[in-house]
């Protein structure tokens, strides 16, 4: 019974924090911790601060998202031989986990350590899923494009480069895909790829039409292509209209 309490309150939270309301999804989260205790399942509860992570790197509180994430990955390290596939990835996600905040924090060496770590947890567990989340190579790998991206100062070339190793076929997600998406056409926009990047936002819209309205990367990179662009767009000025960036920027 907790378990599964848990494991709605879990995807509450994810679905409240991709949606827009980080309130509610650090509620949710609360909640999710509070059951996975009283379930007494250590995997469960490092999927919880995995997710409680991912929700105050929304907020704007990088070092307490990486230090939570950290602390908990350290407590539930699993040992080389003979871990299971569920330890693996409970492990390797509170790993992305950390490493996203570090990059924000302009902390980048720190960020390819933990992701090198979750790569070789990937690469130990394959291909896999604990507790609703799936966990593969292939999510370690789009996490690389997104941290190139992240901090004071960008490297969308290392992004480019890094999304050159992800299979996107093998990407289980769609909100994953379309996230990794929107990372990819905001590195095409920012290496002068302008109708690459217009190309794979509108790819995404037409997959995820209203998770996309809810993603501020993605209204930020149509809002910077607005500024720039020196021809009226029709495509370009739609897309704008339909994320909520004022077309006549």
């Amino acid at each position: 019974m907790w378990r599964d309490l848990a494991l709605v309150y879990q995807l509450a939270a994810s679905l409240s924090t991709q949606s827009g309301h980080p309130d509610w999804a650090y509620t949710a989260v609360e909640k999710q911790l509070a059951a996975a205790a009283r379930a007494s399942d250590p995997l469960l509860e490092g999927m919880g601060v995995s997710t409680l992570s991912w929700v105050l790197l929304r907020q704007g509180r990088w070092e307490e998202a990486r230090t939570i994430a950290e602390r908990k990955a350290d407590a539930l390290e699993p040992r080389r031989r003979g871990a299971t596939a569920g330890e693996l990835a409970v492990y390797g996600n509170l790993l992305i986990a950390a490493a996203t905040p570090a990059a924000r924090a302009d902390q980048h060496d720190d960020a390819l350590h933990l992701l090198t770590l979750a790569e070789g947890a990937a690469a130990q567990a394959g291909p896999t899923t604990a507790y609703g989340t799936a966990f593969s190579v292939t999510d370690v790998r789009t996490q690389r494009v997104n941290i190139a991206l992240a901090g004071t100062e960008g490297q969308p070339d290392v992004a480019l480069d890094a999304a050159a190793e992800v299979n996107l076929g093998s990407i289980s997600r769609p909100v994953h895909s379309a996230s990794y998406r929107v990372d990819v056409a905001q590195a095409r926009y920012q290496t002068g790829d302008n109708a690459g990047a217009l190309q794979l936002l509108l790819e995404v819209e037409a997959d995820q039409p209203e998770w996309i309205k809810f993603q501020a990367g993605a209204a930020a990179t149509v809002r910077e292509m607005l500024e720039a662009e020196r021809r009226r767009n029709s495509s370009l000025r739609g897309l704008a209209a339909r994320l909520g960036v004022d077309p006549a920027l």
